[in-house]
């Protein structure tokens, strides 16, 4: 998986990536919610930006170190 930016995590939050491996409860919930059709893409992605955006760079940064380990 190649993340380029913040704004292409979403994608892999809200549509790809297991809830249970998502340390963040907060991103949990919206990830969750958005799946069971509670909010749009545009309304959960504003959200995991709002309330979420630390736990998404760190997991931006830690996917970039296993690429740079792992190349």
């Amino acid at each position: 998986m190649k993340i380029k930016d913040f704004e292409d995590s979403f994608y892999w939050w809200l549509e790809e990536l297991p809830v249970d491996e998502i340390d963040d409860v907060e991103a949990q919930q919206i990830i969750s919610d958005y799946r069971e059709g509670t909010y749009d893409v545009s309304t959960a992605s504003t959200m995991l930006e709002t309330f979420c955006s630390e736990a998404i760079k760190q997991w931006i940064d830690l996917n970039k170190e296993y690429g740079r380990m792992f190349k």
